[in-house]
């Protein structure tokens, strides 16, 4: 939602949509408050697309394990919202599979393999994925820009769907586990 308001929803005093890109879209930006809300937070690298940006090409900004091929080459022109949900796409491969989209030594090394090399597919990290899920990964961390999700709002939608399925397995591998243990004791449970 935080993303959705900040490409499409933010007005300037005139009331003219000012697309903010975060560019520093990351764990530590990320808060969750008592009542479970999420909150984007440190627009300190955010940069207005409509306006004249203060970054020049060729400076790096961000956290290099979130960041797109076009913003770790310091190519800042390039950088739009699908920059954001490049890096949102490689949260959740992380939260899903435990690794980095692009792992090195250096944080040089991890911008090198960003510039270079396409992110791995999530289904090369976590096996039982479910195929809607890495959809939303695979598409959200393509490599060229134009194969990503065309914005938040589209992002979002498959998000919920991804949860939806998500929550549709887990229910029905409960439903199982609970089944399996209330089956007498002379049945198998090969669960």
């Amino acid at each position: 939602d935080a993303l959705v308001y900040a490409h499409e929803r933010a007005l300037d005093e005139a009331g003219a949509p000012l697309r903010v890109v975060h560019r520093d879209v990351s764990p530590s930006n990320i808060l969750i408050d008592p009542s479970g809300r999420v909150c984007l937070v440190d627009f300190g690298v955010a940069r207005v697309l409509e306006g004249e940006g203060k970054t020049r090409t060729g400076m790096v900004m961000g956290t290099p394990e979130y960041m797109p091929p076009e913003q770790a080459r310091g190519r800042s022109e390039l950088v739009d919202g699908r920059a954001d949900l490049w890096a949102v796409g490689a949260m959740i491969y992380r939260l899903l599979s435990g690794r980095y989209p692009h792992e090195a030594q250096t944080a040089n090394e991890v911008l090198l393999l960003a510039m270079t090399e396409p992110a791995p597919k999530l289904a090369s990290a976590v096996a039982d994925a479910s195929p809607k899920l890495c959809t939303l990964v695979d598409k959200a961390m393509a490599f060229d820009k134009v194969d990503r999700w065309a914005d938040a709002r589209a992002m979002q939608a498959a998000t919920r769907e991804a949860l939806e399925e998500a929550k549709s397995r887990a229910t029905a591998t409960t439903a199982v586990t609970d089944l399996a243990t209330h089956l007498p004791d002379d049945m198998p449970r090969n669960v």
